[in-house]
């Protein structure tokens, strides 16, 4: 799957709240990165608990839609891809919350991607 069609499905997988799918996107090993805390998830079940989580949070954060905004798509090498993102939080009354700048190393298989191997979380902006 190309990468704007993988990040649409990623998406839309978050606005279902679509764990499992999440989850299966992510290579194990994976990689997430946020401010100073790293951490290598080795399991299917450490990536789902890591997402579930998140999802949570970002429903306690009163987010009831995300869009994305692909900024930046480079090659590393020739079976690995850099692609950085602006996703964009929207509450119930459709205005946008914040929006965080989230960047994705993916392994790849030609020109699809086949899994997501790290991902670096920036910090969440305040719109407006």
């Amino acid at each position: 799957m190309l990468i704007n069609e993988y990040f649409d499905d990623y998406c839309r997988a978050f606005n279902l709240s679509d764990g499992e799918y999440i989850s299966a996107c992510f290579n194990r090993p994976a990689i997430f990165m946020e401010g100073k805390r790293k951490t290598i998830f080795t399991t299917e079940e450490e990536v789902g608990a890591f997402v579930k989580k998140s999802l949570e949070n970002y429903r306690k954060k009163q987010v009831v839609r995300a869009d994305i905004e692909i900024q930046q798509v480079i090659r590393l090498a020739s079976d690995f891809m850099f692609c950085k993102i602006i996703w964009w939080f929207y509450g119930q009354d459709g205005r946008a919350l914040f929006q965080c700048p989230i960047s994705y190393t993916m392994q790849m298989d030609g020109n699809n991607v086949t899994h997501i191997v790290a991902l670096v979380k920036d910090k969440d902006h305040p719109v407006g």
